[in-house]
């Protein structure tokens, strides 16, 4: 019988905190960099700039996690990714303006950020084991 190795709670920690201190990041470098730019610059470049960081960004904590792990990579993205879910829920649903707003919209911005956040999570998740396999050899 085959036995699986158990859930490294430390890891998925250490994977959700990489998540909220790399976008609390961004979010500051994003104002700081728009609040810099001379009027020259297109701004919408610096924020698809920035959304494509965000979506990198996303990678991390589930590599993190894996790599801290050891082993089962897959599942502790997957937990990371689904963690990162909830917190980025968390923070929307907290800063975000009800008032005089679609709230269908944002309830579709809430799941479309959460099912990239676990997709992110499991595809970091197999490039940290991945990662794991190599240096075992």
């Amino acid at each position: 019988m085959a036995r699986t190795s158990p859930i490294v709670t430390s890891a998925i920690v250490a994977g959700v905190l990489s998540f909220v201190i790399l976008y609390v990041s961004l979010a500051l470098g994003l104002v700081f960099a728009l609040s810099l730019l001379p009027e020259s610059v297109d701004r919408a470049w610096v924020q698809q700039g920035f959304k494509l960081l965000g979506l990198l960004a996303l990678l991390f904590p589930g590599y993190a996690a894996a790599r801290v792990a050891g082993t089962n990579g897959l599942l502790h993205g997957l937990l990371t990714g689904l963690c990162a879910a909830a917190v980025g829920a968390l923070f929307l649903v907290y800063t975000f303006s009800w008032e005089g707003s679609h709230r269908e919209a944002v309830w579709f911005a809430i799941g479309r950020t959460g099912a990239l956040a676990v997709a992110a999570g499991c595809i970091g998740g197999l490039l940290g084991d991945w990662r794991n396999r190599g240096d075992r050899s």
